[in-house]
């Protein structure tokens, strides 16, 4: 079973589409966080928790690796990482790497618009290749460039 802590409240259009409709959706196991910002109740809520994946933005992985208790998890069955509602910053995502193996997937959309519109290029082995750009369009995304 996937299972995910969703930081972000579900109003936030990029929350609410991928913890909520895609997700749960396919039968993950959200663990909803009350207080992102406080990351040690944060912390103490994933505490016992096997999360597979992680969907949240570029401060919160910043503050999640500052804790000696998130880097010292197990990430044996942690699959993927999302990122969005800002931009990542390189070194946070070199860090996150480093500690888990995995690269953050860096997503770019907009509530007036659609949650996902770029993302971060994937390469055919899965790996993620942070690069600090918006991404490629997503399918059927159009841009107004495109008209």
């Amino acid at each position: 079973m996937r299972r995910t802590p969703p930081p972000l409240p579900l109003y936030n259009i990029y929350s609410l589409t991928v913890n909520a409709l895609v997700f749960l959706g396919i039968g993950a196991r959200n663990v909803l966080i009350v207080n992102p910002r406080d990351i040690r109740a944060l912390l103490r809520t994933l505490h016992g928790e096997s999360f597979t994946v992680i969907t949240t933005l570029n401060t919160l992985y910043s503050a999640r690796l500052d804790h000696d208790a998130f880097r010292q998890r197990d990430f044996s069955k942690f699959k993927l990482a999302m990122a969005g509602s800002m931009a990542t910053q390189r070194a946070v995502a070199e860090r996150f790497k480093a500690v888990t193996g995995r690269g953050i997937i860096e997503g770019y959309g907009l509530t007036e618009c659609a949650p996902l519109v770029c993302a971060s290029p994937l390469q055919l082995n899965g790996e993620v290749l942070f690069d600090g750009s918006i991404g490629a369009g997503a399918i059927d995304a159009r841009s107004p460039q495109a008209r």
